[in-house]
């Protein structure tokens, strides 16, 4: 090589040896996840608030923020959950907000994924539609519940699920410390919905009620529902509510379904004596025995129950539950 040749590369050799530092190791620049995300404006105003609360910057509970956020709304939220989308947008999907962390210390990551609803209500119903009663709950947020790698609970209108790519003893108790700080991060606990306490407690399946925004029991003419399971000897019921804004528009709703337990052709009987308003009872081939009855502007339906008797006394416990909620 010329010694004029040997001279550049020598040269070039050293910029650089010099623009790396010592041992000729590049000092990469910090990744973009330690950026504020709290704080950048070309997110909105309301995932902000939620990166608040989340790993980021500063660690909570031990853990820290892995990859950038993601921000969902009703246009895309099936670019996150294909096949999920349409059962967060009944409940009056907003927003989500999704955070990659990772405990280093334990060397486990996790996402957390902060779903705002339109408000607590419908925070509460999606929250128990993907709700496991046999889950082992926990007293994080309003209400949550846990399983071996996650941790699901809702607070205000927010639905929180945080779930770590493994699991041990350490870690899960690692997973509930960052979910009992993000839900006193959030808020005081909310309280249930008035609905849920209305339900009669006797028999009653701990953790089975839900709130049904619309189509109850497969019906479009019935939205603002609500459903309970209750154990009456070897069997598991459903108490089912359907609620208008009057007694008319109840009363009309009543007589469509009268018509449509009648249209599979089998028996529909008008009880005599009924709790409420008037009542029937019927069957389908899907609910078994059913006691439906009108109570003002809500319709009651027992379905599953072993005996009419029985179905009119779970109408009545829900009628008069109703009338003496707080």
């Amino acid at each position: 090589m010329p010694s004029g040749m040997r001279v550049a590369v020598w040269l070039l050799a050293c910029a650089v040896v010099s623009s790396a530092g010592p041992g000729c190791a590049r000092k990469e620049s910090p990744p973009p996840a330690t950026a504020a995300a709290s704080r950048d404006p070309s997110l909105p105003a309301t995932a902000r608030q939620v990166l608040a609360w989340l790993p980021g910057d500063q660690p909570v509970a031990g853990w820290t923020r892995a990859k950038p956020p993601q921000v969902f709304g009703p246009d895309n939220l099936w670019e996150f959950i294909d096949g999920g989308a349409e059962t967060f947008l009944t409940y009056g999907f907003q927003e989500l907000v999704s955070v990659p962390c990772a405990a280093r210390d334990l060397g486990v990551e996790a996402t957390i994924e902060v779903y705002r609803m339109a408000d607590g209500l419908n925070a509460f119903g999606i929250y128990a539609q993907e709700r496991n009663p046999n889950a082992t709950f926990v007293t994080t947020g309003a209400e949550g519940y846990a399983a071996p790698n996650i941790v699901n609970f809702w607070n205000g209108v927010y639905y929180v699920k945080l779930t770590a790519t493994k699991t041990d003893d350490r870690i899960a108790a690692s997973l509930a410390a960052l979910a009992n700080e993000i839900g006193r991060r959030i808020g005081p606990p909310s309280a249930a919905p008035a609905m849920v306490l209305a339900f009669p407690r006797g028999d009653q399946v701990a953790h089975s009620v839900k709130y049904l925004p619309r189509d109850v029991l497969g019906q479009s003419y019935l939205a603002n529902g609500f459903e309970a399971q209750y154990r009456l000897g070897s069997k598991v019921c459903r108490l089912v509510t359907s609620s208008f804004d009057s007694a008319q528009e109840a009363t009309d709703a009543f007589a469509r379904y009268r018509g449509f337990l009648g249209s599979s052709g089998r028996a529909v009987r008008t009880l005599p004596s009924s709790p409420g308003d008037g009542g029937v009872a019927g069957s389908d081939s899907f609910n078994g025995s059913i006691v439906a009855i009108r109570s003002g502007s809500m319709l009651i339906f027992a379905l599953g129950v072993p005996s009419e008797r029985a179905g009119l006394d779970l109408v009545a416990a829900m009628v008069s539950a109703r009338k003496n909620a707080p």
